[in-house]
């Protein structure tokens, strides 16, 4: 088609701006329609640049990096010309993929049509370049004013500019998840909750977002016009952003990689995290903005200690009313009970950290079994403790005496392989035996008598 047959088909008041914006475009020019709908990509970053696109409607321009995330350099509005910067300095490539964010309507002209275009006429030439350099001097005035901004001012400009794009005098509705508005301004999602936090939280103290909020007109004529709306239906606190990354939840609820105990954690981390209740200083907010420290992704508002050393010996000799186990009495009931209660034992990682020395909780209890017979039962102790505690951050003590059941499960250690747990070997040079020739085939010697070296220092081997 060319742009007479395109122009005859648009309705009087866009053919008049349509016009404008092309004039001096031969009427005979070819161009191309092309429609997409919301959300399609229109141009994909890397690709030719062999054509520009002109049209109406609202689109994104955005960076990908890979592995990384999308930046939304620039929005498009209707009638706007894109693809010139490309043409203008000679790339071989699109600089950014540009998405349709509504249903968008584009005449496509090749770059050799707009060349002739640009030099028909001295008019067109400045007009042109002096909208190309008006949208970079734009450009650099956004971005130098922003790099002087701290996180807190960089997510209220983000907002104010959602609210002047999208708001129309009413209430901003902004589609995206909390990191992924991180990742757009550059903060941390410490700094996006907290910037959030939603009126009537029990917080006296007022986030910046919060006055920049309560100074905005709103049509239903409340005092507080700042709320967001996800992508997903659900509840949300009434005048505050929704407090849940519905992105990274319905991806974990959908991940085929994860077991149905690691979903439920996982989910559980994504509540945690819509909280800031820790009062970190400025500086030491700075370092987290820019990675140079992390929380571990232990969460952001922890309610467990990070370390528990519950007093397993105290719970062999007294067992647990809370659990109802009475004391165990024999190697069944000590191993079946270690088991039970290791399930209630909280800690960051949802799992014990610490499983008690052992070797001298189980030694008492093997009189009357034959090496054998405790092996089996052992193996089967250690397995349930591989396939149900699945994170290897977790630690059982042997040592520093020599005792039978460390040489049987030593043994069953070096049978099974088992990742989980670590075994820390503790030593001391009044009471362990010294390394020798032979013994154990997975530490030689280490539970072989020897004569005692007390120069050596305490430690662990």
């Amino acid at each position: 088609m060319t742009i007479r047959e395109l122009l005859a088909e648009e309705s009087p008041t866009l053919r008049r701006r349509l016009a404008s914006l092309f004039s001096g475009l031969p009427d005979e020019t070819p161009a191309s329609p092309l429609s997409c709908a919301a959300g399609e990509v229109v141009v994909r970053q890397d690709a030719p640049p062999l054509r520009l696109c002109a049209g109406g409607g609202r689109a994104d321009a955005s960076g990908l990096q890979p592995g990384g995330p999308s930046h939304t350099y620039s929005e498009f509005g209707p009638l706007t010309l894109f693809g010139e910067y490309e043409a203008l300095c000679g790339a071989n490539c699109f600089l950014a993929e540009v998405r349709a964010r509504t249903a968008c309507r584009f005449w496509v002209l090749a770059r050799e049509d707009y060349f002739s275009w640009f030099f028909s006429g001295r008019d067109t030439t400045l007009s042109r370049v002096r909208e190309v350099v008006r949208s970079l001097w734009e450009q650099a005035r956004r971005e130098r004013g922003y790099l002087s901004l701290d996180s807190d001012s960089r997510l209220l400009s983000f907002l104010v500019s959602w609210y002047e794009a999208n708001a129309g005098g009413g209430t901003a509705c902004i589609p995206m998840t909390r990191p992924a508005i991180g990742d757009e301004t550059g903060v941390c999602s410490r700094t996006v909750n907290r910037g959030c936090a939603p009126s009537g939280s029990g917080d006296s103290s007022t986030s910046r977002v919060e006055k920049f909020s309560s100074a905005t007109p709103n049509t239903s004529g409340s005092a507080r016009s700042w709320s967001g709306v996800w992508p997903t239906a659900g509840p949300y606190t009434d005048g505050g952003i929704f407090m849940f990354h519905s992105d990274s939840a319905f991806a974990t609820l959908t991940s085929q990689a994860l077991t149905h105990e690691q979903k439920l954690m996982s989910l559980a981390k994504e509540a945690e995290n819509a909280f800031d209740v820790l009062d970190i200083p400025p500086r030491t907010r700075h370092f987290f903005e820019t990675g140079a420290i992390n929380d571990l992704f232990e969460g952001h508002a922890p309610y467990r200690p990070r370390y528990i050393l519950p007093d397993y010996g105290a719970f062999v000799r007294q067992g647990s009313a809370f659990l109802r186990l009475p004391p165990p009495q024999d190697l069944d009931e000590l191993l079946f009970s270690l088991m039970t209660l290791y399930r209630h034992v909280p800690s960051i990682t949802n799992f014990p950290v610490y499983l008690g020395n052992l070797d001298t909780l189980i030694d008492p209890f093997l009189d009357g079994w034959s090496d054998e017979e405790a092996r089996r039962k052992l193996r089967l102790f250690l397995n349930y403790l591989d396939r149900t505690i699945t994170d290897s951050f977790c630690h059982a003590n042997l040592g520093p005496a020599a005792t039978r059941a460390g040489r049987l499960l030593l043994e069953v250690l070096s049978e099974v392989q088992n990742t989980v747990p670590n075994f820390t070997l503790k030593y001391d040079p009044e009471v362990t035996p010294t390394l020798c020739r032979g013994g154990h085939p997975l530490f030689p010697g280490l539970l072989q008598p020897g004569p005692v070296q007390p120069s050596r220092q305490p430690g662990h081997l």
